[in-house]
């Protein structure tokens, strides 16, 4: 026998696509570990001999580009016809692998040509996807009505339009409705259409024409990679009319606050002609329903289209009958809904339907003739609907109560329960008065048990388990009832009946089912029955190869399994055999059953951990443990139950914890040393003092007025802390320290009827000072117009920290001055006054030692010496020292000494400053539209209350610290300390 090997690839044979393929991805492999991003392009992106790839950049596209080109040359491949939207790749790359032969197309202004990717004509130097129709399959004698064309002829030209994408689906299919017409009208093929499809064929052609070469960008973005942007959206309509049935997909990307909107997809097709031949009243609703059906398929399959994008999708339809039958999933359909309606909601969420009106709806330009320019690339068909470019709450909405009653009520003689399948070929079952009394969930689970007992009936059920989501329960409880109902009723009423053959006698059958109970209790062996067939359902979801290795008899190789020696116990349910050598009735773990861990938020493992977790009220994990492993085992339990703890919605209100923002810099007025004293001033009361004043015993209060660069103090009095008196104390302090053209204050009632006044004072001054034509007034305008009151966050002390620690100390100095009751108030005056001298010569830096060093620098020092402002001599002073007066060498020292005070300011207060003490650590930020509980110190985590983030306010270094919240009474500001966020499941 001698052996034949081909030196080189034949064309023809069968296995040929089957070995070039299987070159190509060997070829990739060999080269993974070196150009890894390149060979999984390689992998995954050539079709056929097509490489399709892009990049986020040139550079990246340049190298990928000359990788290909060594991968495929180590291979004996030569990459050739690269073709690319970049002039820069195509000059960096050798010219022996550029495409050369392109196809022109002529435009009004210049020639552009065209190279074609996958069918699809691409404008390279435009970047736009163009739609290219050889005129020479378009006739002249066929633009005018006189010469009618055949079936044929109608036939052959529309055979010869590719349009994959679909950019003028909403165009050619009015070409496959004229076509359908000769169909309906029984003409042969090489007959002539009627007068009016000649007619209509005409104008369709005119059309077609004027749609030829039309250029759509092919980027949906700006954005030079899509996985950059805040959020995708997959927006899909679909609309049937009486001849035609149309979808339409457009993208819409969404960033720096930005949407922009792009043409995807579209399919549409021609009405089937049998629905004619059906009533009436069903005929449009079908036509809809196929309508979405089509959407679906064709969002599911842009989605696999682009794996690395996570696209949030939408489905829209005019049709209220259709929302209707998706939106109520537990309502009985029409026999011919039903399919299609289970692949809708297996494809798609309920949530993801919405209603729109059908003069906004796009996909109705491919299903009825209308006046409509097919030349325009800016039109609604490639751009989208203009409220995709609009924020969400801007979108057309419909509440469900807006259908009409009599639209959904149709063909009552076809409708069926949605759960019930067609496995019975009989027209009459026993399951005809059950979904009447049971839940619409165990109605499904009995209309799919097999006749026959055994496997069968449990295949049954366990596809039903996956195609109907048990996990929309929430409840393992609820689960094991309705599944316990199920195997009651199959025992011991439809198994019988069909052995029988009694249900043929709709009499008796009558009569036996009006015993059934619906809401009666469950018998506990029923209940056991369905938690071992749930475990045995779930264990041949995870361990079906273990499971039918133990049933051969064969050795299994998963290790987790070997150290429980599992085994298949009489009804296949996979056990545990533990080492504990007692009786299985003294201890019942030692052939537990083994549950395993199914992945997902809600499978029927997580939903059975779940319920432990609840049944012991959030807490004690340990009786957790012990509770769950008295019946059954599972590996890695603690694990398994502390993930249930982080996931529950209630601990989470638990766990939730404060976050301290990276604390901020210093505001430039707390480190400005141009600012006179008092300029920024921080203002805060303190008090009642009780006093004697006027033979009588009165509260009085004390406002402080704190200068925030030089932290010097000063004090005023108040008998009654209201606006009146707030004000008087502010011209006080205003005539004794010069101007203060900002206050920072909290929100006292005081110090807002304060601001209000001043503020309309200010602009009654202002308005005065503008009818008077003074240059000069210009000067004092300006100067009310700088003055502001600031307002720190509401219980947020530390915003005004520089202040906030002097009250203390002050209320502090008064306790030690003031021991005994019923003190004057002069008395109590000169206490303040001695208290506030103390204070504003306190030590602001390091105290030294050695008197060698300088004194210690103070807010008095700070406050009263600045350069261009010292302190002088007086006459008195310059005459002692035998000066005279007009001697200006005090006044140079002085300037000095406020010189060496300004750089100790800068070279030893500033540098104590420096330091973060705490809240020195980034924190994962808040979000807007974040979840948070309210922390109130004073009240208990049960009366917090909880809402939602609205808005930041600005910080200077991007970082939030105050938010707006809305809760049930408003939206309020809080700090971020306030703020303690919950991760919520969407339930």
């Amino acid at each position: 026998m001698q052996i034949f090997i081909k030196q080189s690839m034949m064309f023809g044979p069968t296995s040929s696509p089957f070995i070039s393929q299987f070159v190509k991805n060997w070829i990739a492999n060999q080269f993974k570990s070196k150009f890894p991003d390149t060979a999984q392009s390689i992998i995954s992106e050539v079709y056929m001999d097509d490489w399709f790839t892009n990049a986020p950049s040139i550079e990246i596209a340049i190298k990928r580009a000359k990788e290909g080109i060594e991968i495929f040359a180590a291979a004996k491949m030569q990459l050739i016809g690269i073709q690319s939207n970049s002039p820069e790749l195509l000059s960096a790359l050798p010219q022996a692998h550029i495409k050369r032969e392109l196809i022109p197309l002529m435009t009004d202004i210049q020639t552009n040509y065209v190279s074609k990717v996958l069918g699809i004509n691409w404008n390279t130097s435009t970047d736009k996807l163009v739609f290219i129709l050889n005129e020479s399959l378009i006739h002249d004698k066929f633009l005018h009505t006189s010469t009618k064309p055949t079936k044929r002829e109608q036939c052959s030209l529309i055979a010869r339009i590719f349009d994959v994408l679909g950019l003028l689906a909403h165009c050619i299919i009015r070409g496959r409705i004229i076509l359908q017409h000769a169909w309906r009208n029984n003409i042969d093929w090489d007959n002539e259409v009627t007068d009016k499809d000649a007619k209509l064929w005409s104008e369709w052609l005119t059309d077609l024409k004027k749609a030829a070469s039309i250029q759509i960008p092919r980027r949906r973005s700006t954005l030079n990679c899509l996985a950059d942007a805040k959020c995708i959206e997959l927006h899909t309509f679909s609309d049937a009319g009486k001849e035609a049935i149309a979808a339409v997909s457009y993208m819409v990307v969404i960033h720096n606050d930005k949407r922009e909107s792009s043409f995807v997809m579209a399919k549409s097709k021609v009405a089937p002609l049998k629905l004619k031949s059906k009533q009436e009243i069903t005929e449009m609703p079908r036509l809809e329903l196929l309508a979405a059906l089509v959407g679906v398929r064709l969002a599911t399959h842009i989605i696999t289209l682009h794996p690395h994008l996570t696209l949030k999708r939408f489905f829209w339809c005019d049709s209220n009958v259709v929302l209707h039958w998706i939106w109520n999933t537990n309502i009985k359909l029409p026999r011919f809904a039903v399919s299609p309606i289970s692949e809708i909601l297996e494809l798609s969420e309920t949530n993801q339907w919405k209603y729109i009106d059908t003069k906004l709806n796009v996909a109705d330009l491919a299903t009825k003739f209308q006046t409509f320019d097919f030349s325009d690339s800016s039109s609604v068909w490639f751009t989208g609907p203009t409220f995709l470019k609009q924020e969400p709450i801007h979108w057309p909405t419909q509440t469900f109560t807006d259908v009409k009653k009599e639209e959904v009520i149709i063909c009552t003689h076809q409708l069926v329960d949605l759960s019930r399948t067609s496995h019975d070929s009989c027209k009459e079952n026993p399951f005809e008065l059950l979904p009447k009394r049971l839940p619409p969930f165990e109605c499904a689970l009995l209309s799919l048990i097999d006749k026959a007992t055994g496997e069968k009936s449990h295949s049954a059920i366990m596809e039903l388990l996956k195609v109907r989501k048990p996990a929309i329960y929430y409840s393992w409880s609820k689960l094991v009832r309705a599944t316990a109902r199920m195997l009651l009723m199959r025992n011991e009423i439809i198994i019988p009946l069909l052995r029988a053959k009694k249900w043929r006698n709709r009499t008796k059958r009558k009569q036996i089912l009006s015993d059934v109970q619906p809401k009666s209790p469950v018998p506990s062996e029923y209940i056991q029955l369905a938690e071992l067939f749930l475990i045995r359902f779930m264990q041949r979801q995870v361990w079906a190869e273990e499971i039918n290795a133990l049933l051969k008899g064969q050795r299994i190789n998963n290790k987790k399994l070997l150290e429980l020696s599992v085994f298949l116990d009489n009804d296949q349910v996979l056990r545990i055999n533990s080492r504990v050598a007692l009786p299985y009735n003294e201890y019942p773990q030692k052939y537990a059953p083994l549950v395993p861990r199914i992945p997902g938020k809600n499978s029927l493992s997580e939903i059975m951990l779940v319920f432990y977790h609840n049944m012991h009220r959030h807490v004690c994990l340990e009786s957790q443990i012990a509770e769950f492993r008295s019946k059954y085992w599972m590996i890695a339990l603690r694990e398994r139950l502390n993930s249930a703890r982080h996931n529950c919605n209630c601990c989470k209100l638990w766990l939730a914890t404060q976050r301290y923002p990276y604390m901020a810099d210093l505001p430039t007025y707390r480190v400005d040393r141009k600012l006179k004293p008092f300029e920024v001033t921080g203002l805060d009361c303190c008090g009642p003092f009780s006093v004697v004043f006027e033979e009588e015993e009165r509260k009085v209060w004390i406002l402080m007025f704190t200068c925030t660069v030089t932290r010097f103090i000063h004090t005023e009095i108040l008998l009654n802390i209201d606006t009146k008196s707030t004000l008087t104390a502010i011209l006080s302090t205003y005539a004794a320290h010069g101007p203060m053209l900002r206050l920072i204050s909290d929100h006292g009632t005081n110090f807002i009827g304060a601001s209000n006044l001043i503020n309309r004072e200010q602009a009654r001054v202002i308005d005065k000072l503008k009818e008077i034509q003074y240059d000069v007034n210009q000067h004092f305008i300006s100067q009310l117009k700088e003055f502001r009151w600031t307002f720190l966050p509401v219980k947020a002390a530390w915003f005004g920290g520089f202040y906030e620690r002097l009250i203390g100390e002050l209320k502090r100095g008064l306790r030690e001055e003031i021991k005994a009751k019923g003190i004057d108030l002069q008395a109590f005056k000169i206490a303040m006054y001695e208290t506030v001298h103390r204070l504003n010569n306190r030590p602001l830096t390091h105290i030294p030692i050695s008197h060698e060093e300088e004194e210690v620098l103070t807010p008095h020092m700070l406050a009263k010496n600045r350069p261009g402002w010292p302190y002088l001599p007086s006459a008195h002073t310059l005459k002692a020292a035998g000066k005279p007066i007009e001697d200006r060498s005090y006044y140079i020292e002085g300037q000095k000494l406020a010189d060496r005070i300004t750089r100790r300011f800068f070279n030893h207060y500033l540098t104590e400053l420096t330091r973060r003490t705490k809240w020195n650590r980034k924190q994962p930020p808040l979000n807007v539209g974040d979840l948070v509980l309210i922390i109130e110190p004073n009240e208990t985590r049960q009366k917090w209350v909880r809402g939602e983030i609205v808005s930041f306010r600005p910080s200077g270094d991007s970082i939030p610290r105050v938010a707006e919240v809305r809760t049930k009474k408003g939206i309020k500001e809080y700090t971020i300390q306030h703020l303690a966020k919950i991760d919520i499941q969407q339930a």
